[in-house]
């Protein structure tokens, strides 16, 4: 075993120096799927990363929904914040947020989120854009939403309405739905509470608290 993680470290080193030599030759597709390679591994070093993000500055435009998302979710995957990069990346996905699937949307709002980004501007139009595209949105795309609108304290009552009186409650107590998914929903739920931004009606409330009983292994 330990044979096999030398290897894939010597692996791993040698495609380092591949890409510290041919990152500027690179396309954009070959930069995000770097970066989000190594991120997924948790693998890095400050120089490949200073390459990367000065690559992707220079090229922002080329970068497609997909690109943008992944190299942002990247970045912030190994805590290494580049506000310069993560500027450019705002700026450029709200121009092309029409483009954005409900995963990239996702990856996107958590990435900032995650960082503490301010900028109501910014998660007004990820609200708008997710309300607009609801029905078509994913469970686990809109838990991931819904938390990272909350804990940067910008609230959308017409989605918030959508999630907890109109989509079906059995969905959050189903199989289907992981433990992480019901946590994001009920703590997004129980900060709009908090801040006093949301009333129950008397049904929800009941339906509400059973459902945090129920779904006691999300906690």
């Amino acid at each position: 075993e330990n044979e096999i993680e030398n290897e894939k470290k010597k692996s791993l080193i040698y495609f380092y120096s591949i890409v510290e030599d041919l990152h500027s030759e690179f396309n954009s597709q070959n930069i995000a799927n770097t970066i989000y390679g190594f991120a997924n591994i948790g693998f890095y070093d400050e120089k490949l990363l200073f390459c990367i993000s000065n690559e992707s500055i220079r090229r922002i435009k080329d970068f497609d929904s997909q690109n943008l998302s992944n190299i942002l979710w990247s970045f912030v995957k190994l805590k290494k914040i580049d506000y310069k990069l993560f500027n450019e990346i705002k700026i450029n996905s709200i121009n092309k947020i029409s483009e954005f699937s409900s995963q990239e949307i996702s990856m996107l709002v958590w990435s900032f989120a995650t960082i503490g980004l301010k900028s109501n501007n910014f998660y007004r139009i990820i609200s708008e854009i997710t309300y607009l595209n609801r029905l078509e949105y994913s469970l686990q795309s809109l838990s991931t939403i819904i938390w990272s609108l909350t804990i940067s304290n910008y609230y959308n009552f017409d989605l918030y309405k959508f999630i907890f009186e109109e989509k079906n409650w059995s969905l959050l107590l189903s199989n289907n739905v992981n433990g992480h998914m019901q946590r994001q929903i009920f703590q997004a739920y129980l900060g709009w509470i908090i801040e006093g931004k949301f009333n129950f009606k008397n049904e929800n409330k009941n339906l509400f608290f059973n459902s945090l009983i129920q779904c006691k292994n999300a906690f």
